[in-house]
């Protein structure tokens, strides 16, 4: 309800009031993060109503667990009778149905709330939220970058280190002589020139390299692929 009135509110400042109760907005489940992606819900005006509810007074959540045993236990044999006609009756009863047939208080009880969510107290913290919310984007893109780049320089470095083999391999690939031989065989080139260049080893790769295309120069196929190298 929460996330829908915040898509309303992108577009409209003229909503009405909605009670302001304390949820965890800051840390949204999956699910609750799949729903605000499917329906559009931006980001921003989330972390802006966590901040209203840090700042700002709210009534608390009713999250009383539901206890079977001991609900069971108050049950009155009336109630029990209820329960089990009905269930004759209909075949089957959900739970809420059966506790709707035991309810012990209306369920009609108007709840009086103090504190309302409106456009006007949402609106101040919406600049300071998409602000925060631009930084730990820019700091979570910053830190997967930072993985990726070890993981790469870790599997250069692993690759350098088994240059031989590398080496090894694209000739054994390139003796096929078909084009998936060829393939593989640019590719084990491709990943060695940049292992090589990394360690700033490029003359050691020229060298090497030059030998492999005099080693190929007739597979015509084979020297196409690598031009980019040539």
């Amino acid at each position: 309800m929460y996330f829908m009135w915040l898509k309303a509110f992108d577009c409209n400042d003229e909503l009405e009031e909605i009670p302001l109760i304390q949820y965890d907005f800051e840390h949204l489940s999956e699910d609750a993060q799949t729903f605000a992606a499917l329906y559009d819900i931006p980001l921003a005006w989330i972390k802006a109503l966590a901040m209203v509810l840090n700042e700002q007074p709210s009534h608390q959540a009713k999250q009383a667990q539901f206890q079977f045993d001991t609900w069971l236990h108050n049950l009155t044999d009336a109630e029990k009778d209820t329960l089990l006609s009905t269930l004759f009756e209909q075949g089957q009863l959900t739970r809420h149905q059966a506790l709707a047939l035991t309810r012990k208080e209306s369920a009609n009880i108007d709840e009086i709330y103090q504190y309302w969510l409106t456009p006007d107290v949402i609106s101040p913290f919406i600049e300071q939220a998409q602000s925060q919310l631009q930084q730990e984007q820019a700091a979570a893109l910053a830190k997967k970058l930072a993985i990726e780049k070890a993981e790469k320089e870790k599997a250069l470095t692993d690759i350098y280190n088994q240059r031989e083999h590398y080496w090894q391999q694209a000739q054994e690939h390139a003796n096929r002589t078909c084009a998936s031989g060829y393939d593989e065989a640019a590719r084990y080139l491709l990943q060695l020139f940049e292992a090589y260049l990394f360690k700033a080893d490029e003359t050691a790769f020229e060298q090497r390299f030059k030998r492999f295309v005099v080693t190929n120069n007739s597979r015509k196929a084979l020297l196409n692929r690598i031009r980019d190298l040539l």
